[in-house]
């Protein structure tokens, strides 16, 4: 099987995450879609990732749905970002240079590795046992840090790119 295909086959279960569509207390807001210089964005998810690590590690194994839900909310706002990303890449490609082209191709790929990290975890979290519920949020949670501080890392990147 070749790469390609190999990472389609991953990747389908968390689109299908990220293409789903649900509002919940906490996360109701629609993800803005700013520029990167834009604050208010950086402050604001950093505000739900906390929340959501809170949430992850406050959870007991009889609040799963709750978990699952919140964590799915969140992979949907970081998903958005990430395309929002994507589409400012894309839009300014050809005023980049080699150095900065290779810089953001790098991010990006990274931001698909940590985004699949994230969703393995989130499928461990929706079958994991009473016994590894501790063990699976705390690999979950670290994952979406790992996520969260590589879009973080794109945003400044590509924001100090731009100007």
């Amino acid at each position: 099987m070749n790469a390609e295909k190999k990472l389609n086959q991953y990747m389908l279960p968390f689109m299908l995450i990220v293409g789903l569509t649900i509002s919940s207390p906490g996360f109701t807001e629609e993800p803005q879609l700013a520029e990167p210089s834009d604050q208010m964005s950086l402050e604001k998810i950093n505000r739900e990732t906390r929340e959501l690590l809170h949430s992850l590690k406050t959870y007991s194994v009889g609040q799963r749905d709750e978990a699952l839900h919140k964590t799915r909310l969140a992979m949907e706002s970081m998903g958005t970002r990430i395309e929002a990303l994507q589409d400012r890449i894309d839009k300014n490609w050809d005023q980049m240079d080699q150095t900065a082209r290779e810089k953001a191709r790098n991010s990006l790929k990274a931001l698909q590795r940590q985004r699949l990290q994230v969703s393995e975890w989130y499928g461990s979290l929706k079958s994991s046992t009473a016994g590894a519920w501790g063990e699976i949020k705390t690999g979950l949670s670290s994952a979406y840090t790992d996520l969260h501080d590589a879009w973080e890392k794109a945003e400044k990147e590509y924001s100090s790119e731009k100007k």
